[in-house]
């Protein structure tokens, strides 16, 4: 099961939008965006985990995988924390 939602996760789109958010965040300083890819990277296999670990026996997500535009691509958050978005 993970492997499969690491390859949700994972896709080039992805990878570029969160290396993206973390270059902004960092400044927008040039000559990291290897850094900025590969911490990107670690970010949504972290978020993946968190993921498959929120999914109960019976196949039942227990978190909401939605996003706001303050968190990062993937953050996983309670249904408590979601802002506007629909989980």
């Amino acid at each position: 099961m993970l492997n499969d939602i690491r390859k949700m996760y994972l896709t080039e789109e992805n990878i570029a939008r969160e290396a993206y958010l973390i270059w902004d965040r960092d400044g927008r300083s040039f000559g990291n965006d290897l850094k900025h890819w590969f911490l990107a990277v670690e970010h949504l296999e972290m978020a993946a985990e968190m993921d498959a670990e929120a999914i109960s026996p019976t196949g039942q997500q227990i978190f909401c995988d939605a996003t706001c535009e303050d968190q990062p691509l993937g953050a996983v958050l309670l249904k408590s924390e979601l802002c506007e978005s629909e989980c």
